[in-house]
């Protein structure tokens, strides 16, 4: 709403009339809710008119049940708990054969360079 305030009056009306469809079925679902804030959704749709859908999006709303989404929210988004260390035979170097603790690195010279001599620091 805020972003139609600022747009010329005409381009304002397009734009909302674009999205009264979903408007619409938000106002359908406060009024069958017996909200007061349906008068807003009420407002709009006289200003720019009502969908063709507008009975069908009614039907909608009459025939939903209450929205358990806040009150499941925790359950909704909840992920499987991540294992970073994984332990026995799906750790690195598990598919190989080798024990966990042995993990061999090998140095290779860069092709090219001179050998340089061992340091122990």
């Amino acid at each position: 709403m805020e972003y139609l305030a600022q747009r010329p009056e005409e381009e304002a009306l397009d734009l909302l009339a674009d999205a009264m469809p979903v408007m619409a079925l938000l106002g359908a679902r406060l009024a069958e809710r017996g909200s007061d804030y349906r008068a807003v959704f009420d407002a709009l749709t006289a200003l720019v008119g009502e969908p063709a859908e507008l009975e069908d999006l009614r039907r909608q709303a009459a025939t939903e049940g209450p929205d358990a989404t806040v009150v499941n929210m925790d359950q909704i988004w909840a992920e499987e708990a991540v294992t970073f260390l994984a332990t026995g035979r799906e750790g690195c170097g598990g598919s190989r054969g080798s024990r966990p603790e042995e993990q061999p690195v090998r140095w290779a010279p860069r092709p090219g360079s001179t050998p340089q001599p061992v340091r122990s620091f």
